[in-house]
């Protein structure tokens, strides 16, 4: 190095550019069975890959060359129309541009979960938030099926549910509209924004519930997740509901009876007559407790207290007697003495 420098002097200031990678590549070459060299089959495509690459980006792909497997099957993306997809997001993996677009987020989405690849789902998911419309509710109910249960489905799944909730309305405009043009639905779509008690729900859970058997199975056993009440505030309208159930009893068997009437004691719930209010205490709804021997004394106390003058009576009396005329004297006399008598009377 002395030379080097001998010979090509820095100039102060200056430093030599060094390569900065983000991850470290040095544990593939000490591997003699690593696969540097893989090929990916997804469906008709055959893509010829960089094993260090793959693995660098995907704990999906490195465990599968560090055991020496050169060629990969892309087993879940076997179907037509995935091959331009799945070659873009390899291109992006070696160092390509991605454009993500509707013709191929579902393809990014997808496979950057199933192989575990964070910064392509990020990619995707940033997109996917960005440009969400009532019309790719589908579209991204759909990548959710498909990817399993994890932190990429519950991303997903969250990032649907909070568009539903700010959107409520022109989500239910939306599937009402295309349950009308008899389009698929899923379950977990009707699950979520029925959950919630959103309008237009009752016409979207009819709707929805006549097209199959399969959905009136799944209402007959998902029905307590639904506000029921708010959903269908004209009894009428749900009065029309059931008897969509009752009209396939054949198809759906003597068992389903007991839920379609669990279904109706849902709706029908018997509230109190008199409402209690958080101010209302118990004892002012139930009156004060007395034993009949208490309302016998009660009712003795009120005959003595009519009998006997009050303190109050008995004071006027004193006064009138006090500012009479002296020829009354005597008399007033003795009425005061009569009134004191009466004050010995006890009150019971």
């Amino acid at each position: 190095s002395s030379g080097i420098n001998a010979e090509w002097p820095l100039r102060p200031g200056i430093s030599m550019p060094i390569l900065t990678l983000a991850h470290d590549f040095t544990k593939y070459f000490d591997n003699s069975e690593f696969a540097h060299k893989a090929t990916i089959y997804a469906n008709s495509l055959t893509a010829v890959c960089c094993g260090v690459l793959l693995a660098s980006q995907s704990s999906i792909f490195e465990e599968k060359l560090f055991a020496g497997e050169s060629d990969i099957l892309l087993e879940r993306f076997c179907y037509d129309g995935c091959e331009d997809g799945i070659k873009e997001c390899l291109a992006s993996l070696h160092g390509a541009n991605l454009e993500i677009s509707v013709r191929n987020i579902d393809v990014i989405l997808k496979f950057s979960a199933y192989y575990n690849i964070e910064q392509l789902f990020g990619l995707g998911l940033k997109w996917i938030r960005e440009t969400m419309s009532p019309r790719n509710i589908y579209r991204l109910d759909k990548v959710i099926s498909f990817i399993d249960a994890g932190s990429y489905k519950d991303l997903l799944q969250e990032t649907l549910d909070l568009y539903i909730i700010n959107n409520t309305t022109d989500v239910c405009n939306e599937i009402l509209h295309s349950l009308q043009q008899e389009e698929h639905v899923s379950h977990n779509l009707v699950n979520m924004v029925l959950s919630k008690g959103t309008p237009k729900g009752g016409a979207i859970l009819a709707k929805w519930t006549f097209l199959s058997v399969e959905n009136m199975k799944f209402i007959l056993e998902k029905h307590p997740n639904f506000n029921l009440k708010k959903l269908f505030e004209d009894t009428t309208d749900f009065i029309n509901f059931i008897r969509v159930f009752t009209s396939k009893n054949d198809v759906l068997g003597i068992d389903s009876m007991k839920q379609i009437i669990e279904l109706q004691n849902s709706y029908y719930v018997s509230y109190p007559s008199v409402p209690v209010s958080a101010s209302t205490s118990t004892s002012e709804l139930k009156g004060p407790s007395v034993s009949p021997k208490t309302d016998a004394t009660s009712e003795n106390q009120e005959r003595t207290r009519k009998s006997s003058p009050t303190r109050s009576e008995r004071s006027t009396k004193t006064k009138r007697s006090d500012t009479s005329k002296s020829s009354r004297k005597a008399q007033s006399k003795k009425e005061k003495s009569t009134d004191c008598d009466s004050a010995l009377i006890p009150l019971l």
